[in-house]
């Protein structure tokens, strides 16, 4: 859900409805949206620089969020930042499991309301869309009280690593975290105005973390169309690898770190069988 348009991917980049505003523009406001989008799907060999992780998938964006200036509690001064609503998250979420949605990626916050549990029931249980999650930004907390959609148990939980393979220090962990993927230090897409086109993330985020394992979700459906959302869950971490540290696997951060490569390997070994 939490993509936007990507420059060079006309064509690939569905017209798409908008929660906050609909008005079927999905143009981000922030940044957050495109650089999640980039990592998912951008291009291959088209000469820019970088590539997703399922470059042949079809995005659906559904903008959720809006910017707008706030007073940061902390040092009084006036900063923007993005901002999530629940209600433009359910509606986004029906409206792309009702237009052939098959993985919803949600990097970004969630608290429980009657909207957004009835649009992820709807399109869990009725629907069979997968639903990743980006297990949050807690610096290493195990709390889950701004995360919703981990204490379902029917989404994927992805915690974030840093570039050594161990745990970014940025990542909420816990028992409840299915599987970890790289999160820091990673290059994507960035909005022109919000920033230069392209960008690593020094800091870390679970963000960024979840759209590698939607992409490699995407890829297993390329090939095995039939699997459901439970057979996907599990697929990611048959298909991991357990995490670069010494010593016991580290607490919370799931079965191990998810394998993109072994997951398409698995799923190509299924469709041949």
């Amino acid at each position: 859900v939490d993509v936007s348009t990507i420059p060079g991917e006309s064509g690939r980049v569905d017209p798409a409805e908008d929660g906050y505003v609909p008005d079927n523009d999905p143009v981000d406001y922030e940044g957050h949206g495109t650089f999640v989008a980039g990592l998912a799907g951008s291009a291959m060999d088209d000469g820019v620089g970088m590539a997703g992780v399922a470059p042949g998938i079809r995005l659906q964006p559904v903008r959720v969020g809006w910017r707008e200036e706030y007073v940061d509690p902390g040092t009084g001064r006036t900063v923007s930042g993005g901002f999530v609503a629940m209600s433009f998250c359910a509606q986004a979420i029906v409206y792309a499991a009702d237009n052939g949605a098959r993985v919803l990626n949600c990097s970004w916050n969630s608290t429980e309301t009657p909207e957004l549990k009835a649009a992820l029931d709807y399109a869990i249980g009725t629907r069979e869309v997968m639903v990743v999650d980006a297990a949050g930004n807690g610096g290493l907390s195990t709390t889950q009280s701004q995360n919703y959609l981990s204490r379902r148990g029917d989404c994927l939980e992805v915690a974030a690593l840093d570039r050594a393979g161990q745990v970014s220090v940025a990542s909420s962990i816990g028992t409840w975290v299915d599987i970890s993927a790289p999160g820091e230090k990673l290059l994507s897409l960035v909005k022109t105005g919000v920033s230069r086109l392209y960008r690593i993330h020094d800091p870390g985020a679970t963000s960024f973390a979840a759209p590698l394992v939607s992409a490699t979700a995407a890829l297993v459906l390329s090939v095995e169309p039939g699997m459901t959302p439970a057979q996907l869950r599990a697929h990611p971490r048959q298909a991991r690898r357990r995490h670069d540290q010494p010593g016991p696997r580290p607490p919370g951060a799931g079965a191990g770190r998810a394998r993109i490569d072994r997951g398409a390997d698995r799923a190509t070994a299924v469709d041949r069988r």
